[in-house]
């Protein structure tokens, strides 16, 4: 790639990006992964003391906690279900109307071919029973 009057790998050498490197990208790199490390640390140290000072809240009210969240969790299961069937009712009943008005919608050819399976089945039924028993 022309970059001026000379090439680029004229113009930079692969000492100055190795040296670039160096100065550059490692220690951003180490920053990053030091950062994070003392995050995530700091989060788990965070939760374990929070988890030891609320442990006796807990223990006092688990009798109504526990019940509360099988209940919650039952009823956010539901909830999720019922948005995901209506989710892929309206999504099937638009890919129907597609195929009922002549479009061409994804998977229409293999329902086709297989309508057009199902039709013949009876007729080799009838054929395979006719050979086996004899004319009927």
């Amino acid at each position: 790639m022309p970059y001026g009057d000379r090439k680029w790998d004229e113009s930079v050498s692969e000492v100055q990006w190795r040296l670039r490197d160096q100065l550059v990208f490692y220690p951003i790199t180490g920053i990053l992964i030091f950062g994070t490390t003392v995050f995530l640390s700091s989060l788990a140290i965070g939760g374990v003391l929070l988890l030891l000072l609320l442990s006796p809240v807990l223990i006092a009210f688990s009798p109504i906690l526990v019940p509360a969240g099988v209940i919650l969790s039952i009823l956010a299961t539901a909830i999720a279900g019922f948005v995901l069937f209506l989710i892929f009712s309206v999504m099937g009943f638009g890919w129907f109307l597609k195929f009922r008005r002549g479009e061409h919608p994804v998977g229409s050819q293999q329902l086709e071919s297989a309508a057009g399976y199902a039709k013949g089945i009876p007729q080799s039924l009838t054929h395979a029973a006719q050979r086996t028993f004899g004319a009927m």
